[in-house]
Formats: C-alpha cells, structure tokens, sequence
C-alpha cells in the first residue's frame, strides 16, 4: 500500500516542478524576459526553491480577524485537493481507492476546496480577502451546472462556453479576481496553446465584466445552444 502512496506523491511533485516550468519558460518567450536559469538544470528547480523559501518565512496572522480560520482554511483547502487524488485511476493498478463510486466522491472532496478558501477569507477580517474568498465560491458553485465532456465536435458551441467557463472557475487570467491560484487548468496541450499565451497577453477583467461576459454572454449562448440541441435530438426521433 506504500509503494502505490510514494508513487503518487512523487509522480504530483515531478509533474508540478515541470507544468511550473513549462508555464514560466512560455511566458519568457511571450515576455520576451530571461526566466528561471540558478535554481537546477535550466531552472526546473524553481518551483521547488519558491516553496522552500515560503516555508522559512514569517507567518502573519491579522490581529483582528480569526486565527482559527485563517489557518484552518489553507489546510483544509489543500487536504481536500490531496485526497481528490487519491480516487483517480493513473492507470489499471495504480490507484489508492477503487470505489464504485469514485466520480461521485471527487466531485465531493474537490467541493470543499472552496469552503477553505471562504474561511481564509472571513477568518482574515479584510473585506478584499473576503470578497475574493466568497468569489471563488460563487465561481465554483456556478461551475457544477456546466457538463464536463470531450464533444467538441458534436458540441462546439458549448465547447467554447466551458472553456471560458473554466478559466473564470480556475482564475486564470484575465479572470484572475480573488488574487490566487489554487488549481491548474489542464486540458491536454490546451493550456500551453491558449490559456498560458491568454493569461500573459491580455489584462485582467474587472468585477461587472465578468458579471457582464458571464450573463448577457455565456448565459444567452448557452441556453441557445440547449435549445439548439435538444431541437436536433428531437427532431432524429
């Protein structure tokens, strides 16, 4: 039971070193900058001495606020994306809980990551934390109506729609608003051929724009596309 453990543990940490990496080399060449050279071999290192060094610094508690809960929502929000990993299948034998229920769990545990992030927010009595903790909750409870599929094809309308979607629900730039980034959006090489250039080349969208794109844009375009599809469903019967 070990080994399957460390294999995962190890498998995460190699595999954000270098997402980290790839991420900072695209957006040199973008930025047309010199990026991380010291740390490792062509900087893959980086991301490791980052933590390292956040790790020997202060800890700062808001003399007003909640200590309880400004400390308890980092981890709570970083356990539950741990245990999330933990019912995903890397392959036929390497998967730490094979449940019948598996889809059904992470969408639960994954739920929870946001419950940590709106404590750290209210827990720090700073009305900007809050309202940037309360954001990514609003964000993440409007992202479970979204349907989570590969028919591009069949559905490029949505497709366009969840994409959009997704960068808002990761805040990725330009939908960047609580200041954090707590997950990293995935999607094949989709990342590193539109989200990475999008987040380096366009500005961050205010608070009614995104309310704006979100609304009087998504929402019409998806709803249409609904209507679109269930017409065409319909009408093959």
């Amino acid at each position: 039971m070990l080994v399957p453990i460390f294999t995962l543990i190890f498998g995460i940490t190699i595999g954000v070193l270098v997402i980290v990496w790839l991420e900072r080399e695209i957006s040199t060449v973008i930025q047309q900058r010199i990026g991380p050279e010291y740390a490792g071999p062509l900087g893959i290192l980086q991301a490791l001495a980052d933590g390292t060094k956040l790790l020997f610094k202060e800890s700062i508690l808001p003399s007003r606020g909640n200590t309880h809960l400004f400390c308890i929502g980092p981890a709570i929000a970083d356990i539950s994306i741990l245990l999330s990993f933990s019912v995903i299948p890397f392959s036929s034998r390497l998967i730490l809980a094979d449940l019948n229920i598996c889809i059904f769990l992470w969408i639960a545990i994954s739920s929870i990551a946001p419950v940590g992030l709106l404590m750290s927010g209210y827990g720090s009595n700073n009305k900007y934390s809050f309202l940037g903790g309360l954001t990514v909750d609003i964000v993440e409870a409007q992202s479970k109506y979204g349907f989570w599929g590969w028919n591009l094809w069949r559905q490029p309308i949505g497709f366009i729609v969840f994409l959009i979607s997704s960068l808002a629900e990761c805040e990725r730039l330009p939908f960047d608003l609580p200041e954090a980034e707590e997950e990293l959006f995935f999607i094949g090489g989709l990342e590193y051929f539109h989200s990475v250039p999008t987040r380096w080349t366009l500005p961050r969208l205010r608070m009614d724009q995104l309310l704006n794109l979100g609304w009087k844009f998504l929402l019409p375009i998806s709803l249409g596309n609904l209507l679109l599809t269930t017409s065409s469903q319909l009408l093959s019967l």
